[in-house]
């Protein structure tokens, strides 16, 4: 963040340099007439200063690669193009008016000082119920120099009781008007408007605000892919992306009237570490965008495979295009599941304290004849009795885990922070405590395993317990075939797994469904699954690697001899099927006979086909399709 003194001397010098620029077009001509002659005066001179400026944020970004310093040098800019422009036109009209009737202020992110370069600059304009000509034309030349300098401007001219009642009927208006200020023009008629419009907050109902926001954000994660892992993310809209760190702050300045989000720690509703976290977050994100939108040349918030060589690059990440890139999406996984962990703790919080209701006595009762092994409630959330219980116990993190899965209920923000401050404890001794294995078997064998699991990930347990899943931590596969990471891939493909196993597939897989039936607690199948891309990011062939891997975790989990070796076999050949499917003929009886001799047994080539199936599935959501299905039905008839 700019400090203070950096702060007011860019602005200081950027208001010094449009002055100058104004003062000597002053001595061409004072008075204008017409709007269209005064815009075609005044707009050469605008455009030429905004391009410098622009240079100079360019070069002082890619300089020393902070986002948020240069979005609120932009902001600040942006507040003196519009505060001496205004006073420029109003100067310049003939006759001139002894003021501005109308008021100008910045909303959304422009509000909050979050201006990208190619961002919308988004204002709100209140006009008086009636305007005069002069008035009209000052803001019609306003407008018009605006549009013509190249900026997006996303404006709503109304008077302000059109605003205020917008500002109850529209989420999206009331949600930009959060962050209103005011920046030129009537100031009487803002401060009236900010003044009604908190009186209209404290009157209307903020759980409502609250639950139609948390709805948004939900919508939003569908329509761009509801996982942190895509391979090609959105860095604003994406799950783990700016916007859900917008919505965390949107929420608690709703709830709690706050003005930062550091105003959370102090009232004991964020800690310390969660707040560093949350700026951590904000200041990455925010350099990520700024790049995008220079490389790009325009409001690109997509990162691609091609923008994601030159963002790394320009982010100064080292090795080959591929290394560097895979190290730059890393970080941008680790910070992505870091704000899931932030607004999931902040969210829980938020509903405990806000809409906690003393429970029933049916609920009471229902909760002490649970079986909740030594964990207790609070707000219909499972927390430890004593947070040192995990230090103490490390097998306790995830028995609770465990225990949430079974009474389908989730964590309190507090029972994972807990979790968070103790993972050292659960080293490689406790990770092979029999009580471990057997919570891990029970985990990944239960029909809801990949819900489960994926919250074991997020927390960084699931790293814990097997070391070698933990490397895979944000993993990218550097293609245009997948779009996951490869933990995120692994974990869907156990998911898959458990679809076929329960039927939710059998009219698209019918003959893999039927022979799920065979195997739905095969602990070999689901380890095999688990592993089957365990060894990439090796180097090598990650088949070879793989297979070493599950043959260890195998024996360390407890499979005897024959179930080790053949976790082994089916990581090493996971990708025999499609091989052979994808690549060759599939109706030579030599294609037939030759993976025959390969796969040698009925059971390897029953489990291949349902690891083949759940991984082709597991890739993407398009990515399976009916020729895929057909293809391989041919190939293990043949084989068969």
């Amino acid at each position: 963040m700019m400090s203070h003194p950096a702060a007011y001397f860019a602005r200081t010098m950027q208001s010094q340099r449009l002055a100058k620029r104004l003062e000597d077009l002053r001595t061409q001509k004072t008075h204008f007439s017409d709007a269209a002659a005064l815009k075609d005066h005044l707009q050469p001179v605008l455009k030429s200063w905004l391009s410098d400026e622009r240079a100079a944020m360019r070069e002082h970004f890619f300089d020393h690669l902070n986002g948020t310093r240069v979005m609120r040098w932009m902001a600040d800019g942006m507040d003196e193009l519009l505060a001496q422009t205004i006073a420029y036109v109003k100067a310049a009209c003939h006759p001139a008016p002894s003021s501005v009737q109308w008021s100008v202020l910045a909303t959304g992110g422009y509000g909050r000082r979050e201006l990208f370069v190619y961002s919308d600059v988004d204002l709100l304009i209140l006009v008086p119920t009636l305007m005069d000509d002069t008035q009209e034309k000052m803001l019609q030349t306003l407008l018009y120099l605006l549009w013509d300098m190249g900026l997006k401007v996303g404006h709503r001219v109304v008077t302000l009781d059109e605003a205020l009642k917008n500002a109850f009927e529209d989420l999206h208006f009331q949600t930009s008007l959060l962050d209103a200020r005011y920046l030129a023009g009537n100031v009487a008629l803002a401060d009236d408007f900010l003044a009604k419009l908190a009186q209209g907050f404290d009157a209307h109902s903020m759980l409502e605000f609250v639950e139609e926001k948390l709805n948004e954000r939900d919508a939003r994660h569908q329509r761009v892919g509801d996982s942190r892992f895509v391979l090609q993310p959105h860095v604003k809209d994406a799950k783990g992306g700016l916007r859900d760190l917008h919505t965390l702050y949107w929420l608690a300045r709703r709830a709690y009237q706050i003005k930062r989000v550091s105003e959370l720690v102090s009232s004991g509703l964020m800690t310390t570490q969660e707040y560093r976290a949350y700026w951590r977050a904000a200041q990455f994100l925010s350099t990520v965008r700024m790049a995008l939108h220079w490389l790009a040349g325009r409001a690109e918030d997509r990162l691609t495979f091609d923008t994601q060589r030159l963002v790394a690059q320009a982010l100064g990440y080292r090795g080959t295009p591929n290394e560097s890139v895979e190290r730059f999406m890393k970080r941008y996984f680790q910070v992505a599941t870091s704000i899931g962990q932030l607004t999931r703790s902040f969210c829980a919080t938020l509903e405990d304290d806000k809409k906690r209701k003393p429970a029933t006595l049916l609920e009471r009762v229902k909760a002490q004849s649970e079986d909740l092994q030594g964990f207790v409630l609070e707000g219909e959330r499972l927390i430890f009795v004593d947070e040192q219980e995990p230090a103490q116990n490390p097998v306790r993190m995830l028995e609770i885990f465990q225990v949430a899965r079974r009474t389908n209920r989730d964590l309190h923000p507090r029972a994972v922070r807990a979790i968070g401050g103790h993972l050292k404890m659960f080293d490689a001794k406790v990770r092979l405590q029999p009580q471990a294995v057997e919570i891990f078997w029970d985990t990944i064998l239960a029909p809801n395993a990949e819900i489960y699991l994926k919250k074991i990930n997020e927390v960084g347990l699931l790293a814990k317990l097997i070391p070698d899943f933990g490397r895979l931590a944000g993993q990218m596969q550097f293609d245009m075939y997948h779009t996951y990471t490869v933990d995120e891939h692994i974990l869907v493909a156990i998911g898959m797994l458990h679809q076929i196993s329960t039927g939710k597939l059998s009219a698209d897989l019918p003959k893999t469904t039927q022979l799920m039936h065979y195997f739905k607690q095969n602990k070999a199948l689901f380890l095999a699954m688990l592993c089957h891309d365990i060894g990439k990011g090796r180097g090598g062939m990650h088949q070879a690697k793989g297979a070493v891997i599950g043959r260890r975790l195998a024996q360390e989990f407890g499979l005897n001899q024959a179930d080790q070796e053949l976790v082994a076999w089916l990581v090493e050949n996971h990708q025999l099927l499609t091989d052979i499917a994808f690549k060759r003929d599939v109706q030579d009886p030599q294609v037939w006979q030759n993976a025959a001799q390969q796969i040698q047994t009925l059971q390897r080539l029953r489990m291949l086909l349902l690891m083949t199936v759940a991984d082709v599935h597991a890739v993407g959501p398009q990515v399976w399709n009916q020729w895929k299905g057909s293809v391989l039905r041919q190939l293990y008839r043949g084989i068969e």
